[in-house]
């Protein structure tokens, strides 16, 4: 018996020794199979440029294949399934799914979270095209939920002071800023100013979208999109809350509208120092004779303007590219590279400036600006110059729109228009409005017209002077859904009023006995009838 039990202890050894054995000989072939199964970055990149190039159909059938070799050869919850998951989000966001793309963007979260921890950085552009693809789908609150949790994600991996913040900054603040809540987008605004301000760079441009977007909000505050006649049911935007932002130290200010016009005239001392550093300095024989006395007399009469005061008024920048316009060389920079582009920067500085004081009717102002903006014209190719012969919509509260039928008798949306002629005053205010036509029915006439008075446009110029521009003409355009009874019934009564139309339009028939009476009166006085038209005797 003893004898038994030593062979089967012997046998179980030796069998624990095999299973090992064909472990370690098993495992290298895994990992040599799941490398020959997983593509080399440089496929993986040209999947992605098949994507760009609107092959997203072929780059899916590859990804597919690939995720079952690695599915199959690595396991469900591999790293290496991370890109190619994201890359199938990608090529299907390419072709309108949404709903399948978030998931697989979710798949990809999921494994990069159980590969480098739950609050991994590298998970925050799978989650941010997850709030794109909620966007397209109409989800304003996913959509939401999503951008306020990368932004927490980032800021808890970012350091005090880090940069890295502030692109991402921006993003939930313009995000904030479409959905209508400038509370929340005027807090992350000013955070990103204070941020870049006190990073101690030189250059100065990460300032300007957060100036541009912190003056934004008070224009939201003081002009609001919506219309009068639009309730809390007929408005479909979505206006988040303030409970994933942290205003801790933030002072939060309601019409403080002086402080969005600072912004911009800090935008425009920001533009014309980087002008200024590109100017080239003037040779002395290209500098028209008396130049300097007239830079001198420009400057003494701008300090004595109002504008002054705003601080943003043409300076010595502006004056001398004026001056050097004869010049040769000048001419040639202006043309083409940085100098045009900073000096296009510049003008679109100045036209935002002059763009507010018309919304809040300071008409001084705006045309002193106005005028700088026009005069800087000449110093552009007329690649870069802007159209300033008609007026352009600045605001316009939105009417709105016609009550949807219910879902059974609701055919497929349609684009109505209301269109209308109008006079645009120096001011941008509008008088003598008249309706042009309307389509399909005028029954938004009234709500569009009523926006239409407070309306305010960036006046015509006419030689660099804000002026009145007669008989403007505009379209607004509005998306409905017809009712199927409602067009059967307006079908049905078309026909009727053809047919109706067609008979009237038909010759009466003749009368058959009248025409045998007169043919017995016209006769000779004997009993024989007269002969019927057509009939032979």
């Amino acid at each position: 018996m003893r004898n038994l039990s030593d062979s089967r202890m012997m046998m179980t050894r030796r069998l624990h020794h095999l299973v090992l054995l064909c472990t370690c000989l098993t495992i290298p072939l895994l990992h040599a199979q799941t490398a020959e199964t997983v593509p080399t970055p440089e496929q993986y990149d040209f999947i992605a440029a098949q994507i760009e190039r609107a092959e997203a159909q072929e780059a899916l059938d590859q990804l597919e294949q690939v995720l079952d070799d690695l599915t199959a050869s690595a396991g469900r919850f591999s790293p290496e399934l991370i890109r190619p998951l994201a890359l199938k989000g990608e090529a299907l966001m390419a072709l309108g799914d949404s709903a399948s793309a978030i998931d697989h963007f979710d798949q990809a979260i999921h494994i990069s979270r159980i590969e480098n921890g739950l609050f991994t950085p590298n998970q925050v552009d799978f989650v941010y095209r997850q709030a794109d693809g909620y966007r397209a789908m109409g989800d304003q609150e996913q959509a939401q939920r999503r951008e306020e949790y990368a932004f927490r994600i980032i800021s808890r991996n970012a350091a005090s002071g880090d940069l890295d913040i502030v692109a991402p900054t921006l993003r939930l603040a313009n995000h904030y800023l479409k959905n209508l809540n400038f509370i929340a987008a005027r807090t992350l605004f000013s955070q990103g100013v204070r941020t870049v301000g006190q990073s101690g760079q030189s250059d100065q441009e990460a300032l300007v979208p957060f100036l541009d977007g912190l003056a934004k909000t008070y224009l939201l505050e003081r002009f609001p999109p919506l219309s009068r006649s639009v309730d809390e049911r007929g408005s479909a935007i979505y206006s988040p809350s303030l409970s994933q932002i942290d205003l801790t130290g933030s002072a939060i200010t309601l019409n403080n509208f002086p402080a969005g016009e600072r912004a911009l005239q800090q935008v425009v001392r920001i533009r014309q120092a980087q002008l200024r550093a590109l100017m080239p300095k003037p040779v002395e024989s290209d500098i028209p004779e008396g130049a300097d006395a007239q830079n001198e007399a420009a400057q003494d009469d701008v300090v004595k303007d109002d504008v002054a005061k705003d601080e943003v008024v043409m300076d010595e920048v502006t004056q001398n590219v004026v001056a050097q316009g004869s010049a040769t060389e000048a001419k040639k920079a202006v043309a083409e590279g940085d100098l045009a582009e900073a000096i296009s920067a510049l003008q679109l500085a100045f036209l935002g400036l002059a763009d507010w004081h018309t919304m809040f009717a300071n008409q001084r102002e705006a045309a002193a600006l106005y005028g700088e903006v026009y005069r800087m014209q000449a110093d552009l190719p007329e690649a870069r110059q802007l159209d300033v012969s008609s007026p352009l919509l600045l605001y316009l509260p939105q009417p709105s729109g016609p009550r949807p039928p219910g879902v059974e008798d609701r055919l497929p949306q349609e684009i109505g228009h209301v269109r209308l002629a109008l006079n645009v005053r120096s001011s941008g205010r509008v008088q003598k409005m008249v309706t042009v036509d309307t389509h399909p029915d005028p029954r938004l006439e009234f709500k569009v017209r009523r926006s239409m008075r407070d309306a305010i446009f960036r006046p015509a110029m006419d030689d660099g002077v804000p002026t009145l521009f007669e008989d403007y003409e505009y379209l607004y355009r509005y998306p409905y859904f017809p009712s199927r009874k409602a067009r059967a019934k307006a079908a049905a009564k078309a026909q009727e009023a053809a047919a109706e139309a067609q008979e009237a339009e038909s010759p009466p028939e003749p009368d058959n006995e009248a025409g045998s009476d007169a043919n017995e009166q016209q006769g000779d006085g004997s009993d024989t009838p007269a002969p019927t038209p057509g009939v032979t005797a």
